[in-house]
């Protein structure tokens, strides 16, 4: 890739320099919340999801490693894990990624207060009532 380097623009000024400010300001939170509701919209559902699925997926990392990289005992698996709400037709509405170490119950409520952090997020997930979660999670989960 280093003899192309040329001839690409400096990252900083091109695609990084936009990804940043944007990611920064929520720009991309927005930009999915607008096409969750439209593919629900073309699929004759109502915008904002009623019900949903949260659930958990461990997955390995590379040797290279990173910040959030742990270590599932239940699973077996040393790398990542990521939590995700679904309404149910499968839309991608909110993910946590954290270590794998890191249990069922702690990632589902890291998800929940992610959401509730984020304007865009928590207005569209304010319905949706959880029809599915792992059972670990334990009866006071509750709703997002």
């Amino acid at each position: 890739m280093a003899q192309y380097d040329h001839d690409l623009p400096h990252w900083l000024t091109t695609v990084y320099g936009y990804f940043d400010p944007w990611s920064k300001s929520g720009l991309w939170q927005q930009i999915h919340s607008f096409l969750v509701r439209k593919v629900r919209r073309q699929m004759k559902r109502k915008p904002m999801p009623s019900a949903g699925s949260l659930d958990s997926q461990s997955v390995k990392t590379t040797a290279c490693g990173g910040e959030h990289r742990g270590f599932d005992a239940g699973k077996l698996v040393k790398g990542r894990k990521r939590f995700i709400l679904t309404p149910t037709q499968g839309l991608l509405v909110a993910v946590w990624i954290c270590a794998a170490s890191v249990s069922e119950k702690q990632g589902a409520k890291q998800l929940l207060r992610y959401i509730k952090l984020v304007p865009c997020l928590q207005e569209l997930c304010s319905c949706i009532q959880l029809v599915r979660y792992s059972p670990f999670l334990g009866p006071k989960m509750g709703n997002s």
